[in-house]
């Protein structure tokens, strides 16, 4: 009876053997797997535009309209200030998640800016019909 037990045990340390096996068989392959997809989500982030980059050009685009708007130039800052929410755009869709509610935040506030400048041009233009000698 003796020799059946160790048999019976031989047999179930040996199935457990096997089992580790398959299981270290498996994981080795998900670990490959996972540094493919980090590799390849590497090659994405080297090829897209950083985040900094971008922001730098919604502000050089903020400061252009700015400056239009002392001088004058109206349609040109509004024009500058559409280009800012289009790169904020690009940046919203590029963004993970986290990133998302403070890119349409600013997002947001740069096209209030933009519906603040077009309601000063229509003003301007209706108090110079409005005057005497406008169009």
């Amino acid at each position: 009876m003796g020799k059946f037990f160790t048999k019976i045990f031989t047999l179930i340390l040996v199935v457990l053997v096997i089992y580790n096996c398959w299981q270290i068989t498996l994981l080795k392959r998900e670990v490959a797997s996972l540094k493919r997809d980090i590799a390849a989500m590497n090659t994405l982030v080297a090829t897209k535009k950083p985040s900094e980059s971008i922001l730098e050009d919604v502000r050089s685009y903020l400061e252009n309209a700015k400056k239009l708007i002392l001088k004058g130039e109206y349609k040109k800052a509004d024009s500058e200030l559409q280009n800012s929410i289009n790169e904020l755009e690009k940046a919203r869709r590029d963004a993970g998640k986290s990133s998302t509610k403070v890119i349409e935040s600013m997002q947001n506030k740069v096209k209030e800016a933009a519906d603040n400048l077009q309601e000063l041009i229509n003003k301007i233009k209706g108090d110079v019909k409005d005057k005497p000698g406008g169009k």
